[in-house]
């Protein structure tokens, strides 16, 4: 998966599935490191979708105030 993530990187699938991996594997930071690789693009939906994950993954966590900021910054980038 990380390969695959290299080649593809806009992959939301990929990066999903491999940051699942290694929350599962017990590696959170590595988790959150590559939900957050998600932002380093200029397409706004792509950006919508990693903010979106980061704010489950901090709501999975019961940590409100990381996921309530990523939700705020999900949504300052919608635009309808």
């Amino acid at each position: 998966l990380e390969k695959a993530l290299e080649v593809a990187p806009y992959s939301l699938s990929y990066r999903r599935t491999l940051a699942l991996r290694k929350e599962m594997d017990g590696d959170s930071e590595r988790a959150l490191a590559i939900f957050r690789g998600g932002l380093e693009t200029d397409d706004r939906e792509q950006k919508i979708a990693a903010y979106t994950d980061i704010t489950n993954y901090h709501l999975d966590r019961d940590e409100l105030p990381h996921s309530v900021e990523a939700y705020e910054q999900a949504l300052a980038l919608v635009t309808e």
